[in-house]
């Protein structure tokens, strides 16, 4: 990780139940300077099928240390 360096991370949800789900990531920003702003979500939503998975990715890009 380093600053101006776009860190990705990739996982899978499973959904083991017999029926079909969605999901929705939603953002809460809690920085009042807007620091928040370094993470962004790439599957921001989807469906994930009865016996299938998903992938979920998200990435991670600091401007700054500290």
């Amino acid at each position: 990780m380093g600053c101006k360096v776009k860190n990705t991370k990739r996982f899978y949800v499973v959904n083991p139940t017999s029926t079909a789900y969605e999901f929705e990531w939603k953002r809460v920003d809690d920085d009042k300077n807007g620091n928040a702003n370094f993470f962004k979500c790439i599957t921001v939503k989807g469906v994930v099928l009865s016996g299938k998975k998903a992938e979920i990715i998200f990435e991670y890009s600091p401007d700054f240390v500290g």
